[in-house]
């Protein structure tokens, strides 16, 4: 089944540049700065509330054009793969990126993470969620080992941090291997699906991001009552804000500095921005410098988990 879902990432990506069509580099039309006259944003619809989040992208992507004097192009995606590829192909310049998905388009296409949410404690971090009906009689990972080849289980995403990686390291820790001991293995491709088809009875198990769990509890989509939490990860650092790495050095740094000065310099663009983060841990909390080594203790993660090779 991991095998299908890395045919998929691939034919994702191969699709990318169909789905990001009309995206430039901006090679041979370099303002005085050496910088390109526009910049192609990718960012991805939040289905359940999607207008919020495109207004919230495009006042941001209208406030980095008027900072840095050029065009922002936004571009809408619904998976991380193609934008990974349209990174790497030079087709993206600027994206958002979920942990795991930022390590792939860190090792695929030399993307550069510059901001990461947070406060002066440090970078945020959020939680993986392993759940199941509340009739069900599995309690524990101990359980999901014992009834393991009676039961469906689901992924959410195979570029997904809290909906594949770390939950997969987890049941590897306690012998549990997905291909082999469960009855089925499943990728539904989204969180929020992962989550309605563990309600629905499709799966028996699934796991997802606590975020998508906060968010559809709020809006008043699930019923908490209805499901069981089997198991929660200890914290994950939060997804960022990365760059491809063929911008010029000088451009990398003014859109950092541009993020990172927005919540106090332009605090009226921020209560605009920063309602795409209403349903997080600490929606309060803003953009900071970040740091490629904030992943590292991911990279480790993955380094270690068996089929896990999206990295090679």
């Amino acid at each position: 089944m991991l095998a299908r879902a890395r045919q998929l990432f691939i034919f994702l990506g191969l699709v990318a540049a169909c789905l990001l069509a009309g995206c430039s580099d901006g090679q041979g039309r370099l303002d005085e700065r050496g910088w390109p006259r526009s910049l192609v944003f990718a960012y991805w619809v939040d289905e359940e509330v999607p207008g919020l989040r495109f207004d919230a992208i495009d006042s941001l992507s209208a406030y980095l054009g008027e900072r840095l004097g050029l065009e922002v192009d936004l571009k809408r995606s619904t998976q991380y793969g193609p934008v990974i590829e349209a990174m790497r192909a030079n087709k993206v310049d600027i994206s958002m990126y979920g942990t795991f998905a930022y390590i792939l388009a860190s090792a695929k296409a030399g993307a550069e993470c510059i901001v990461i949410r947070g406060t002066e404690a440090g970078p945020n971090g959020y939680h993986s969620l392993i759940l199941t009906g509340a009739d069900s009689p599995i309690d524990s990972l101990e359980d999901l080992k014992r009834h393991g080849s009676e039961l469906s289980f689901a992924f959410a995403n195979p570029a997904s941090t809290s909906g594949h990686l770390i939950p997969r390291a987890y049941l590897e820790l306690q012998g549990i291997y997905p291909e082999r001991d469960f009855k089925e293995l499943v990728f539904p491709g989204k969180h929020n699906a992962t989550l309605l088809s563990v309600l629905s009875g499709k799966v028996d198990v699934g796991c997802v991001s606590q975020n998508t769990y906060r968010k559809l509890v709020s809006l008043g989509r699930i019923d908490p009552d209805e499901l069981k939490v089997v198991w929660t990860s200890p914290a994950i650092p939060d997804g960022c804000i990365a760059v491809r790495e063929g911008l010029p050095d000088s451009l990398k740094l003014a859109i950092q500095s541009a993020l990172v000065e927005l919540p106090s310099e332009y605090p009226e663009v921020w209560q605009e921005v920063k309602r795409i983060y209403t349903y997080s841990a600490n929606p309060e909390s803003r953009y900071m410098l970040a740091d490629d080594s904030h992943y590292d203790p991911i990279r480790e993660v993955a380094s270690r988990v068996a089929n896990i090779d999206m990295l090679n």
